[in-house]
């Protein structure tokens, strides 16, 4: 593929560059990156690579993404180790690791990780858990929470959790999952070079109730709410409205969904603590629940105290909950334990 290739093509690209306006999708990117991406898109490993070891700018894009991060993306996982060996700013991984993430490729996000990515590294406002329940995807959210990231990370300004993000799109799909997505859909219909075989290996089937199911068995709060008060039931509920950019793909509302997170939230308010304080929006309860987010889900150990916690606890309440002792002698130990946590900060 040389420059004559591109040139070629060019009065294509002129229609591309309309449908890229229209859809707010970058174009610009170097003629050895477009090269390099159409060289992975036909499984021309050894070309791209050929680029990257002539000194292929690692940082340029092409349609928002970097080499990393179509390489990422596409599951061109031998190109994309020779990228990593050469690229050392870990906080660029940042894009790759998103992109791997939404295209479902788990041995590029395994890779990345190995080579120090942090599994909570965000791109923009969400973390790659956030990511993979924006896509209803139950194995990559249980590689995610295998290797460290925590069920309760909020994103950045929304404030919104994995849970509540699962079930803001159950019943819908993104319209696009990312840059590199986004870029295969306008190339399809307008270069040769691209064709819409490969954009049905990165449209996988969401199923948002096994994430649920998951994030929910590891520890996620069913009863946290967001900046404007909603829980992840009323999200689920539609009491949100869709998020913007994406299409329905069935009721919007899932049934299986609310009712999931209906009976998960019941059962919240037989816990100790909240059985002890009245509520879990007391003091107290939130004290704990912030221990438990900034804490507690931070290691593998205190995420399996707190799944114990959360399989025991209803039963003990449901057992002694109605005894005067119990709640006696709980609050006595949980403000014990409350006290010391506000003297720690949380």
């Amino acid at each position: 593929m040389t420059n004559e290739f591109w040139k070629k093509f060019d009065g294509r690209l002129a229609r591309t560059a309309e449908l890229a306006a229209r859809d707010g999708v970058e174009r610009e990117g170097s003629l050895e990156v477009r090269e390099f991406a159409l060289a992975l898109w036909h499984h021309r490993n050894d070309e791209a690579i050929r680029l990257v070891q002539a000194g292929l700018d690692l940082s340029t894009t092409f349609h928002f993404c970097t080499p990393a991060a179509w390489a990422a993306g596409l599951g061109s996982t031998t190109v994309l180790e020779e990228i990593l060996e050469r690229q050392g700013a870990r906080e660029e991984l940042a894009l790759a690791l998103r992109t791997a993430v939404s295209c479902g490729q788990h041995r590029s996000v395994e890779i990345i990780l190995q080579h120090g990515a942090h599994v909570e590294l965000a791109y923009s406002v969400h973390t790659p858990l956030i990511v993979a329940c924006e896509f209803g995807n139950p194995e990559m959210v249980e590689l995610l929470i295998g290797s460290g990231a925590d069920v309760n990370q909020r994103s950045r300004f929304e404030e919104t959790t994995p849970l509540m993000t699962a079930a803001t799109y159950g019943g819908i799909v993104p319209r696009y999952p990312d840059a590199l997505y986004s870029s295969t859909l306008v190339y399809s219909s307008a270069l040769p070079g691209f064709t819409g075989r490969r954009i049905q290996d990165l449209a996988k089937v969401p199923d948002h109730v096994s994430v649920i199911e998951s994030l929910i068995r590891h520890g996620a709060d069913v009863t946290a709410r967001d900046q404007n008060g909603l829980t992840a039931l009323d999200y689920a509920s539609g009491r949100r409205s869709a998020p913007r950019g994406a299409i329905a793909s069935g009721n919007a509302s899932d049934p299986r969904i609310v009712e999931l997170l209906s009976k998960h939230q019941k059962r919240a308010a037989c816990y100790i603590a909240t059985a002890v304080y009245g509520s879990y929006d007391s003091p107290e309860v939130w004290v704990l629940r912030r221990f438990r987010d900034q804490r507690l889900t931070r290691s593998r150990t205190g995420r399996t105290a707190v799944a114990v916690y959360y399989a025991f606890s209803p039963l003990l309440v449901r057992a002694l909950g109605g005894r005067k002792w119990f709640t006696t002698v709980g609050r006595h130990v949980l403000d014990g334990l409350v006290a010391r946590l506000q003297g720690a900060g949380y």
